[in-house]
This record gives C-alpha cells, structure tokens and sequence, in this order.
C-alpha cells in the first residue's frame, strides 16, 4: 500500500533511501494536524511528548528536540540540546540550534552555560551583533565570552575597546 502511495506522490515522502521511514506529505501532514486540534484540543502536546520519548529511545535527538519544543517542553529541549551540542556543531546544524534557541525563553537557557556560549556564537554566525552581545552582557565572564566580546567588538569598529577586553 505505501508503495501504491508513494509511486502516486499521494500523502507520503520516504526520507531515507532505504525506504524504511515515511513521512506525510507536508500539505497531508498539515490537514491532520488541524484535524486533531480540531477534534482533541490539547492532545497534540501529549503526543509530541510521546513522539520525544519515542525518537530519543531510537537514538534520534534532532527529532525528539524538535517534538519537546512542539510540546512545549523547553525544560527537556534545553537539556537535550546540552547533551547533543557538541555532536550538532561538528554537524554544521547551526540554524537548526539558532531557531531552537530562539524558541527557549533566555532564562531557561542561563541554567547551561554552554548553550548560552553557542546561542552568542550563533548570532554571532548570523551577523546579528547586538542580540550576540545582549546575550554575554550578563553571563558569567571567561575567556569564551571574552573572546565573543572581543570579536563583536571588532565587528563593530570599536578597536580600542576591542584592545581593552583581550
């Protein structure tokens, strides 16, 4: 049947080329959602909270972050990303972490210090210099907000300052 479906492009996508994974057409995907709503108001947060628990215990931590964010669980997505933040910078994943952490409220993440280090880092990838700079202004100082510091610093055209910070 999935075959039948796929070869008619109807309402499923394989995203793995050994064609053991489907998704749902986005357009598909989107009706059901809205169905759901619809029909169960406020299920659609415990089943995201499944689907996290689900795609962490088959070792799939893009996924289940991305589910405990559509459940609403920052709590959990900011531990997650803490724990798969090495492994998503050596990926290059860097928007995909900058919209996360814009999707965390900034006290949240001031409990992980190293997200805090790779939230400035991502902004300041993005050229955004003053979100970057709000970002450190109040973290504890090290050598890596420093160094942050300093680059925004130069980024700015403030040398001196630059010079003064390291």
């Amino acid at each position: 049947m999935i075959d039948s479906l796929q070869r008619a492009n109807l309402s499923t996508q394989a995203p793995d080329e050994q064609l053991q994974w489907f998704r749902y057409h986005p357009f598909f995907a989107d009706f059901l959602r809205r169905a759901l709503e619809r029909q169960h108001p406020g299920q659609a947060e415990k089943l995201h909270a499944a689907a996290a628990r689900w795609y962490l215990d088959n070792h799939q931590p893009v996924a289940a972050i991305e589910h405990c964010l559509l459940a609403g669980d920052t709590q959990s997505a900011s531990q997650q990303i803490d724990h798969h933040l090495d492994p998503l910078i050596d990926a290059g994943r860097l928007r995909l972490l900058l919209r996360w952490f814009e999707q965390i409220p900034a006290r949240q993440l001031d409990a992980y210090p190293r997200l805090v280090l790779a939230h400035a880092w991502t902004l300041v990838l993005d050229r955004r210099y003053q979100d970057a700079m709000q970002r450190i202004v109040h973290h504890r100082a090290s050598p890596q907000t420093d160094t942050i510091r300093c680059l925004l610093q130069v980024f700015t055209d403030q040398s001196d300052a630059a010079y003064t910070t390291g």
